[in-house]
């Protein structure tokens, strides 16, 4: 928040924030619109329904935020938010009764936790995955191939993340300035439970 950005600027010692929103020459951002983009386009017109699975209503989200606009890029026509009550598997699990509502609907998670939870949902509920729901999580978490479907994701390097922030750090340690933001993309990474 802006309140800790300028205790920040306040200490005059090389700092670096890692995964931030932050637009700051300090920071090395993930650009999690770039993964939406590419899994969006590559699932267009496989699906009527394009949703979003969140547990933050906030309109300042950033993943809501990178949907919205990744959907428009990827020139999706119907699409949809969903809330639950929480980011856990507990969410998607019970986010899946709102889910089946949309036949042929492909639904973005905001993490891999919800997309597992609402994989199960669907499976329970005898719902063919990927043929009429589609699920994308987001973040790669290690269990993702090992589920009964293997859930396709949205993934950031992790080593590209740690390399930028560092290499950022050095740099000012060394007294160098940092002049622009840094930032890593995203990548759609399809698996079992997309077409």
């Amino acid at each position: 928040d802006k309140k800790s950005m300028e205790i920040l600027l306040e200490i005059k010692k090389p700092y670096v924030i890692s995964d931030s929103y932050l637009k700051t020459p300090h920071a090395v951002s993930i650009d999690r619109e770039s993964g939406i983009i590419e899994a969006l386009t590559k699932q267009k017109d496989k699906y009527d329904t394009y949703q979003f699975l969140t547990n933050t209503p906030g309109e300042t989200e950033l993943r809501k935020i990178a949907f919205q606009k990744g959907s428009a890029a990827a020139e999706v026509k119907k699409k949809k938010i969903i809330f639950c009550d929480n980011g856990l598997f507990e969410g998607g699990l019970a986010a899946g009764l709102e889910v089946i509502k949309e036949k042929n609907s492909l639904t973005l998670c905001y993490n891999d936790r919800m997309a597992a939870g609402l994989l199960k949902s669907l499976y329970l509920s005898g719902c063919d995955v990927p043929g009429d729901y589609g699920i994308i999580g987001f973040d790669d978490d290690n269990f993702t191939g090992y589920t009964h479907k293997s859930i396709s994701t949205i993934t950031q390097s992790t080593d590209e993340l740690a390399d930028k922030t560092f290499k950022l750090l050095d740099k000012q340690i060394k007294g160098g300035k940092t002049e622009k933001m840094t930032s890593i993309a995203t990548r759609f990474i399809a698996r079992e439970t997309t077409k």
